[in-house]
């Protein structure tokens, strides 16, 4: 097996005959997870792709205290985010302080000068930990402000009969 660099390990040999192993091998940003020797056709393999977005690689490490930024990406549909909300929570038990962005024509996800106002806005605070989730997870418009609470949002029908965290259907 090459690893980065050229150079070759003389342990896979070793482990790849063992069952029930868990290596990482890291190519172009991806990284293959051999999770399991079938027996019938050799190594089972899920290959998932590692986000470059700064606040996804600090989610990914989990909690390391306070202040905590909890991000949260809302849209139209699940395929399009045009509202980002951020809350820094500074101690435990304390009123987050909000920050909402706003894109009328693309998503907010691919957008780079609004990446760098989230850095500097996480910085600003210190953040130490950051809590996001990996969809969207509703409509842009507040329910209270844009549409009557108790009411589904007249300009969302996507929205309207789903479960905003899991995405699914509700009868």
């Amino acid at each position: 097996m090459f690893l980065p660099g050229g150079k070759t390990s003389k342990r896979f040999a070793t482990i790849a005959g063992t069952c029930s192993l868990s290596l990482l091998a890291w190519r172009r940003k991806q990284c293959i997870d051999i999770v399991d020797r079938h027996p019938l056709n050799g190594f089972t393999m899920k290959i998932k792709s590692r986000s470059n977005n700064p606040l996804v690689k600090r989610a990914r490490k989990g909690f390391r205290g306070f202040p905590v930024a909890t991000v949260a990406f809302y849209g139209p549909d699940d395929r399009r985010a045009n509202k980002l909300a951020i809350g820094i929570i500074s101690h435990e038990g304390a009123k987050p302080e909000m920050r909402r962005w706003y894109s009328e024509d693309a998503d907010i996800r691919s957008m780079p000068n609004i990446e760098a106002e989230i850095q500097a806005f996480i910085k600003q605070h210190g953040v130490l930990s950051v809590s996001m989730v990996d969809r969207i997870i509703g409509c842009p418009h507040e329910e209270g402000i844009d549409y009557p609470d108790g009411e589904s949002c007249p300009q969302c029908p996507f929205w309207r009969s789903r479960d905003r965290f899991t995405g699914e259907t509700i009868n």
